[in-house]
Protein backbone atom coordinates (compact mmCIF):
# COMPACT_ATOMS: atom_id res chain seq x y z
CA UNK A 1 0.00 0.00 0.00
CA UNK A 2 2.79 2.46 0.94
CA UNK A 3 4.65 1.83 -2.31
CA UNK A 4 1.44 2.45 -4.28
CA UNK A 5 0.77 5.87 -2.74
CA UNK A 6 4.40 6.99 -2.45
CA UNK A 7 4.58 8.38 -6.03
CA UNK A 8 1.43 10.43 -5.43
CA UNK A 9 2.90 11.87 -2.24
CA UNK A 10 6.20 12.60 -3.96
CA UNK A 11 4.35 14.31 -6.82
CA UNK A 12 2.59 16.60 -4.35
CA UNK A 13 5.62 17.06 -2.11
CA UNK A 14 8.16 19.07 -4.08
CA UNK A 15 5.72 21.48 -5.80
CA UNK A 16 4.04 22.23 -2.47
CA UNK A 17 7.42 22.89 -0.85
CA UNK A 18 8.41 25.15 -3.76
CA UNK A 19 5.14 27.09 -3.36
CA UNK A 20 5.91 27.42 0.33
CA UNK A 21 9.33 28.88 -0.45
CA UNK A 22 7.70 31.34 -2.82
CA UNK A 23 5.05 32.35 -0.28
CA UNK A 24 7.45 32.75 2.65
CA UNK A 25 10.15 34.75 0.84
CA UNK A 26 10.55 38.25 -0.56
CA UNK A 27 11.31 38.80 -4.25
CA UNK A 28 14.74 40.20 -3.29
CA UNK A 29 15.88 37.01 -1.52
CA UNK A 30 13.79 34.42 -3.39
CA UNK A 31 16.66 33.25 -5.61
CA UNK A 32 18.82 32.55 -2.57
CA UNK A 33 15.88 30.86 -0.81
CA UNK A 34 15.26 28.53 -3.76
CA UNK A 35 18.95 27.61 -3.95
CA UNK A 36 18.96 26.95 -0.20
CA UNK A 37 15.79 24.86 -0.60
CA UNK A 38 17.37 22.86 -3.41
CA UNK A 39 20.56 22.36 -1.39
CA UNK A 40 18.42 21.13 1.53
CA UNK A 41 16.70 18.61 -0.78
CA UNK A 42 20.10 17.40 -1.94
CA UNK A 43 21.27 17.13 1.68
CA UNK A 44 18.19 15.00 2.37
CA UNK A 45 19.12 12.75 -0.59
CA UNK A 46 22.66 12.47 0.75
CA UNK A 47 21.49 11.64 4.27
CA UNK A 48 18.97 9.16 2.86
CA UNK A 49 21.78 7.36 1.05
CA UNK A 50 23.79 7.24 4.26
CA UNK A 51 20.76 5.88 6.17
CA UNK A 52 20.38 3.13 3.55
CA UNK A 53 24.08 2.33 3.85
CA UNK A 54 23.95 2.10 7.64
CA UNK A 55 20.77 -0.01 7.68
CA UNK A 56 22.28 -2.41 5.12
CA UNK A 57 25.41 -2.66 7.28
CA UNK A 58 23.54 -3.32 10.54
CA UNK A 59 20.87 -5.62 9.10
CA UNK A 60 22.39 -7.63 6.24
CA UNK A 61 20.03 -10.51 7.02
CA UNK A 62 16.26 -10.22 7.64
CA UNK A 63 15.25 -9.85 11.29
CA UNK A 64 12.11 -10.97 13.10
CA UNK A 65 10.04 -8.16 14.69
CA UNK A 66 6.70 -8.98 16.32
CA UNK A 67 6.41 -12.10 14.21
CA UNK A 68 7.15 -10.29 10.93
CA UNK A 69 10.31 -10.85 8.94
CA UNK A 70 11.84 -7.49 7.98
CA UNK A 71 14.46 -7.22 5.24
CA UNK A 72 16.80 -4.23 5.08
CA UNK A 73 14.53 -2.65 2.47
CA UNK A 74 11.53 -2.78 4.83
CA UNK A 75 13.64 -1.44 7.68
CA UNK A 76 14.71 1.48 5.46
CA UNK A 77 11.04 2.16 4.69
CA UNK A 78 10.22 2.16 8.42
CA UNK A 79 13.16 4.45 9.25
CA UNK A 80 12.16 6.87 6.49
CA UNK A 81 8.57 6.85 7.72
CA UNK A 82 9.75 7.69 11.24
CA UNK A 83 11.97 10.52 9.94
CA UNK A 84 9.07 11.91 7.91
CA UNK A 85 6.54 11.75 10.74
CA UNK A 86 7.95 14.86 12.41
CA UNK A 87 6.59 17.01 9.56
CA UNK A 88 3.05 16.46 10.81
CA UNK A 89 4.03 18.00 14.14
CA UNK A 90 6.09 20.76 12.49
CA UNK A 91 3.14 21.72 10.25
CA UNK A 92 1.09 22.55 13.36
CA UNK A 93 3.56 25.32 14.23
CA UNK A 94 3.76 26.88 10.76
CA UNK A 95 2.37 30.40 10.51
CA UNK A 96 -0.17 30.90 7.73
CA UNK A 97 1.34 34.10 6.29
CA UNK A 98 2.44 35.55 2.98
CA UNK A 99 5.48 37.81 2.68
CA UNK A 100 4.62 41.10 0.98
CA UNK A 101 7.03 41.62 -1.91
CA UNK A 102 5.66 45.08 -2.72
CA UNK A 103 7.28 46.50 0.45
CA UNK A 104 11.06 46.74 1.07
CA UNK A 105 12.73 43.60 2.36
CA UNK A 106 14.06 45.45 5.42
CA UNK A 107 10.52 46.04 6.68
CA UNK A 108 9.87 42.28 6.86
CA UNK A 109 6.24 42.95 6.00
CA UNK A 110 3.79 40.08 5.85
CA UNK A 111 0.07 39.50 6.07
CA UNK A 112 -2.16 36.65 7.16
CA UNK A 113 -2.75 34.49 4.12
CA UNK A 114 -6.34 34.54 2.91
CA UNK A 115 -7.25 31.93 0.31
CA UNK A 116 -9.56 33.01 -2.47
CA UNK A 117 -13.22 32.37 -1.99
CA UNK A 118 -15.35 30.57 -4.54
CA UNK A 119 -16.10 27.08 -5.70
CA UNK A 120 -13.63 24.55 -7.01
CA UNK A 121 -15.29 24.72 -10.42
CA UNK A 122 -14.74 28.50 -10.61
CA UNK A 123 -11.12 28.11 -9.60
CA UNK A 124 -10.50 25.39 -12.20
CA UNK A 125 -12.17 27.51 -14.90
CA UNK A 126 -9.93 30.45 -14.02
CA UNK A 127 -6.75 28.36 -14.01
CA UNK A 128 -7.53 26.55 -17.27
CA UNK A 129 -8.33 29.90 -18.90
CA UNK A 130 -4.83 31.31 -18.26
CA UNK A 131 -2.09 31.10 -20.87
CA UNK A 132 0.53 30.73 -18.11
CA UNK A 133 -1.10 27.46 -17.02
CA UNK A 134 -0.85 26.00 -20.52
CA UNK A 135 2.79 27.08 -20.86
CA UNK A 136 3.55 25.41 -17.52
CA UNK A 137 1.68 22.28 -18.62
CA UNK A 138 3.68 22.16 -21.87
CA UNK A 139 7.04 22.57 -20.10
CA UNK A 140 6.04 19.96 -17.53
CA UNK A 141 5.07 17.53 -20.27
CA UNK A 142 8.40 18.12 -22.03
CA UNK A 143 10.36 17.41 -18.85
CA UNK A 144 8.35 14.32 -17.94
CA UNK A 145 10.74 12.20 -20.01
CA UNK A 146 13.74 13.61 -18.16
CA UNK A 147 12.14 12.99 -14.77
CA UNK A 148 11.12 9.47 -15.80
CA UNK A 149 14.73 8.76 -16.78
CA UNK A 150 15.97 9.86 -13.35
CA UNK A 151 13.27 7.86 -11.55
CA UNK A 152 14.13 4.86 -13.71
CA UNK A 153 17.76 5.26 -12.72
CA UNK A 154 16.78 5.44 -9.04
CA UNK A 155 14.74 2.25 -9.42
CA UNK A 156 17.11 0.16 -11.53
CA UNK A 157 20.61 1.32 -10.57
CA UNK A 158 20.68 -0.48 -7.19
CA UNK A 159 19.71 -3.79 -8.82
CA UNK A 160 22.22 -3.34 -11.65
CA UNK A 161 25.04 -2.35 -9.27
CA UNK A 162 24.45 -5.23 -6.85
CA UNK A 163 24.20 -7.76 -9.69
CA UNK A 164 27.43 -6.49 -11.21
CA UNK A 165 29.50 -6.00 -8.05
CA UNK A 166 27.85 -8.35 -5.56
CA UNK A 167 25.08 -8.09 -2.97
CA UNK A 168 27.19 -6.05 -0.53
CA UNK A 169 28.20 -3.42 -3.13
CA UNK A 170 27.46 0.07 -1.71
CA UNK A 171 25.22 1.41 -4.49
CA UNK A 172 23.86 4.07 -2.14
CA UNK A 173 27.30 5.67 -1.81
CA UNK A 174 27.57 5.99 -5.59
CA UNK A 175 24.18 7.71 -5.58
CA UNK A 176 25.61 10.27 -3.09
CA UNK A 177 27.80 11.83 -5.79
CA UNK A 178 24.99 13.81 -7.45
CA UNK A 179 23.68 15.46 -4.24
CA UNK A 180 27.20 16.35 -3.12
CA UNK A 181 28.05 18.03 -6.41
CA UNK A 182 24.70 19.82 -6.47
CA UNK A 183 25.02 21.04 -2.85
CA UNK A 184 28.46 22.48 -3.56
CA UNK A 185 27.62 23.96 -6.97
CA UNK A 186 24.14 25.42 -6.30
CA UNK A 187 25.17 28.23 -3.90
CA UNK A 188 28.17 29.09 -6.06
CA UNK A 189 26.16 29.31 -9.27
CA UNK A 190 23.32 31.20 -7.55
CA UNK A 191 25.67 33.82 -6.10
CA UNK A 192 27.35 34.15 -9.49
CA UNK A 193 23.99 34.59 -11.28
CA UNK A 194 22.69 37.12 -8.72
CA UNK A 195 25.58 39.55 -9.38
Amino acid sequence: VAVTFFPVGAAFGVPVLALGVRRYTHEDNRGFAFSFFYAALCLACLLGSIVINRVRAYFPEPILVLGYQLSWIRIVLLVCTAFTAYTVVAACFLRDIQVLSDKPLKERAYCVYKPRSGTMKEAMKEVVGQRRFWRLAAVTLIFCGVRMTFRHLDATFPKYFTRTFGPQAPFELILCINPIVTMVATPLVTSWLMR
